[in-house]
Formats: C-alpha cells, sequence, structure tokens
C-alpha cells in the first residue's frame, strides 16, 4: 500500500518550483509513512518494532532524501549522492546532539526544541556546498527555497 502511494504521488508532484504544490507533496509524503508506520505498530511486536527504530540515522537520512525527490526532480545518480549528504549531516546532527546531552546517538527530541532547532539547522547548513557540487543552478535554487519545508517535514517523519 505504501510503495502504490508513494508511486502515485510521485505521479503528481507536478511542478517543483512552486512553493504551494511543495509543501502539500511533503505534507502528503509525511501522511503516507506516518499511515505506514501505524499499520506497522498495529502488526508487528514491541521487540519488532524496537528493531525498526534502530539505525536511525539512515531512516532519517532516507526520509530527508526521499521528500527531496519530487521537490527536486533528482536523477537515480542524484538520489544516491543526496542520500550520502544527507546521511552525512544526520550523522552529524547526532553526535551534535550526543556532546551536548552526554549521550550516544542523541536525537533532537532528547533536546530543548529551540536549541535543537539551531543544531539542526547549523549542521544541514554545511551541507550546502555539497549539495551545490551536484545538483543543478536550477534544482540548488528550489532546495534553498524549500529548505524549511525539508527540514520540517523530516522531523514530523
Amino acid at each position: 500500500m505504501t510503495a502504490d502511494a508513494l508511486i502515485a504521488l510521485d505521479n503528481k508532484a507536478g511542478d517543483n518550483s512552486s512553493s504551494q504544490n511543495n509543501k502539500m507533496i511533503a505534507d502528503e509524503f509525511v501522511s503516507i509513512i506516518a499511515q505506514r508506520h501505524q499499520a506497522m505498530e498495529q502488526i508487528l511486536t514491541p521487540e519488532q518494532m524496537a528493531v525498526v527504530k534502530q539505525d536511525r540515522a539512515e531512516k532519517i537520512a532516507l526520509f530527508r532524501t526521499l521528500i527531496m525527490v519530487p521537490i527536486l526532480d533528482l536523477t537515480e545518480r542524484q538520489v544516491e549522492q543526496v542520500y550520502e549528504i544527507n546521511f552525512k549531516g544526520v550523522q552529524k546532527v547526532q553526535k551534535d546532539f550526543g556532546k551536548r546531552l552526554n549521550k550516544k546517538n542523541a536525537g533532537p527530541e532528547d533536546a530543548d526544541s529551540n536549541k535543537a532547532k539551531k543544531v539542526i539547522i547549523s549542521d544541514f547548513k554545511v551541507l550546502d556546498k555539497d549539495f551545490k557540487k551536484i545538483l543543478s543552478p536550477e534544482q540548488y535554487e528550489v532546495y534553498k527555497n524549500n529548505q524549511d519545508l525539508i527540514r520540517e517535514s523530516a522531523k514530523k517523519g
């Protein structure tokens, strides 16, 4: 069901220069993933759900990447590169939260929301130069115009 919903969403993605359209696509994507998570919680044991929650950095990086695919109209090659950049960013965020909270693999949910937002913005801003290298000028402009949307959508996932 999730795969079908994501394919349908990709088919209706449309104009990625429209902030309103991008927000609608991101919101629908978040909704699809939330529905998948709820369905999994209904059929999996708590132990199985704990396994699902492992490797959080990989999942967050994948989620960010999947949000960016329709917004930026990424090629297959770019999807791989964007994932690697996102994974590097998520690891940095986790490391920074871990240092601040003296915890391994800490995340934004473990910190004050304003402090969390500042760390996330700061850590992902460093990645802009990496994105600029792999995105076309048009894609990079769309990326810059939608950074808040990407960040907020990924946080919900």
